[in-house]
């Protein structure tokens, strides 16, 4: 007799436990409704190909002077050209990062005009990012000038220091 008891509670529990699962799935279905969009999302996909050359020397301010920035100014620039070859648009920032870790010239002394801009000093930018949410079409290229000087009011401290950077294209 206990062993009919025992299977009739088992049962009886199993079937409380069946009716609980399917009310709360059915109140999730009653209360959860789920939007879909009327059209499909279109993908596309292509080729991203991006070359830079430079068009003059390395950006360096080893043995060099202080200037002013009306001398700086003057200076021949640095010209290096990004050629999107791909089919796709490309957005981007430049950045311009020292390459020497030791004897850095420090980068508020560091003046630059990036293109016809205003002159500012490497210790403005934030990120070394010197051109930012630059947009170049499939097929298109761009030439993008710097400017580096010294600050005329670079104390004797920084004599014996160096820059030396690279263009880095971060996209």
């Amino acid at each position: 007799m206990k062993k009919k008891i025992n299977s009739k509670i088992l049962i009886g529990g199993f079937s409380i436990l069946l009716a609980v699962v399917a009310l709360i799935t059915t109140t999730y279905a009653v209360f959860f409704h789920e939007d879909t969009a009327g059209n499909a999302s279109n993908y596309k996909t292509g080729l991203l190909a991006i070359e830079a050359k430079s068009k003059t020397d390395v950006i360096s301010l080893n043995s060099t002077l202080p200037k002013t920035d009306e001398e700086g100014k003057k200076t021949d620039p640095y010209v290096f050209t990004i050629t999107n070859t791909g089919n796709l648009d490309y957005k981007f920032n430049v950045k311009l990062l020292s390459t020497n870790t030791e004897n850095n010239i420090n980068s508020q002394y560091i003046k630059l005009q990036i293109d016809d801009e205003d002159v500012k000093t490497l210790s403005s930018f934030s990120g070394s990012i010197i051109k930012q949410d630059l947009v170049l079409k499939a097929q298109q290229s761009i030439d993008i000038s710097i400017r580096v000087w010294l600050d005329i009011s670079t104390p004797n401290t920084e004599i014996g220091k160096e820059f030396t950077s690279q263009i880095v294209i971060d996209g």
